[in-house]
């Protein structure tokens, strides 16, 4: 059986929707796309065999480790657990977790450690169920260690997100009937501790009843935070939300202007910016029309530029479900698949490939 997962910078709702578009009927047929023959593309069969979209399972980030050449795949097991194994399809080993991770995960930079939210009563509580941080180490040859922190959390579909040094963590928070706020967290080396140093909002992140923020991220040189909105198919985006001010407001929350959200592009379907590491680069996917399957990549440098095309998929049957760099932002691990069945009664397998894109290095 194939586990299926999406990229890191595609919403957890994605991977739900995913798992939830095969057809009513049992006993589904499985088959399998045609394959790609792209410039640039390269299938990636061992990774691709693991695919199964019923899972529910997805890609949580492409990543190094002390002690390996090749990069790590990260990938969010449907319902308790995260899997790690080589791009190459090798080492692959389980990682149990103590609930089911309702947010993206975050690997720490190092390697060493992964987050997300969980759905559980409070450490030492036989309270009711709250939001929590739980925090797994990554170490390939230890005895894997858990963590779960109380930090006032709320559903969220942002982050979390750890900055490029591994000094601090960023987390959403959508607050029911209040809005939406982005904490921001002093991590310790170890990951054992985590304290809050400061946080914002805006009115451009919630659109009643729900939050609509997402794509929470860091700049490179870990000074600035980035988040994006996303409302219907209109997209927005504020990429220089200044660390330092945040810090200043010394525990309240600092409200960024809803101006200082920037249009992006028209059409963004399947997930929201996937910022290239090193440099301001971000990668989106995109549909020819509101509604219709991504089957293009864009590419984005910068405010006030216009996108880029780097890929075109072929036909509506290869559509474009999420995208994740690898660590030396050089090549783009793509999902190509489906988001519903074709006819009820099939069950289409999606497929991993590796893209090497012409930009500038």
């Amino acid at each position: 059986m194939r586990r299926t997962f999406v990229l890191r910078g595609a919403s957890v709702a994605l991977a739900l929707a995913l798992a939830l578009t095969g057809c009513a009927s049992p006993g589904p047929t499985t088959v399998t796309l045609t394959r790609l023959h792209l410039p640039h593309l390269t299938y990636l069969p061992a990774v691709s065999a693991m695919l199964d979209r019923t899972s529910g399972s997805r890609i949580a980030a492409v990543f190094m480790q002390r002690g390996n050449a090749e990069p790590l795949v990260l990938v969010a097991v449907y319902p308790t657990g995260l899997e790690v194994i080589g791009l190459d399809g090798t080492g692959d080993r389980h990682i149990a977790t103590d609930g089911e991770c309702s947010s993206l995960v975050a690997v720490s930079p190092d390697g060493e450690w992964a987050a997300c939210i969980i759905l559980g009563p409070p450490p030492g509580s036989t309270g009711p169920a709250t939001y929590l941080l739980q925090v797994v180490s990554l170490t390939p040859h230890d005895q894997p260690l858990r963590r779960t922190f109380n930090l006032g959390l709320a559903s969220t579909g942002m982050g979390p997100a750890w900055s490029p040094t591994g000094r601090y963590l960023a987390v959403g928070s959508a607050f029911s009937g209040t809005g939406c706020t982005v904490m921001i967290f002093a991590a310790s080396p170890d990951a054992t501790q985590f304290t809050p140093v400061g946080s914002f909002t805006s009115h451009a992140l919630w659109a009643y009843p729900s939050c609509v923020g997402t794509d929470l991220a860091w700049s490179p040189d870990g000074t600035s935070l980035r988040l994006g909105t996303r409302v219907q198919f209109t997209y927005t985006l504020d990429n220089h939300i200044a660390l330092a001010q945040v810090l200043a407001a010394k525990g309240s929350a600092l409200t960024i202007p809803t101006t200082a959200f920037a249009p992006f592009s028209l059409g963004v379907s399947s997930f929201g910016l996937i910022w290239r590491p090193h440099d301001n680069t971000a990668v989106v996917g995109v549909s020819s029309a509101p509604g219709e399957p991504a089957l293009q990549v864009l590419y984005y440098t910068g405010p006030g530029q216009p996108p880029g095309l780097l890929l075109t998929l072929p036909d509506g049957a290869h559509q474009l479900l999420g995208a994740a760099w690898t660590p030396d932002g050089k090549q783009l691990v793509l999902v190509i698949g489906e988001f519903a069945c074709l006819d009820c009664g099939t069950d289409v397998l999606p497929d991993v490939y590796l893209f090497t894109p012409s930009l500038p290095s």
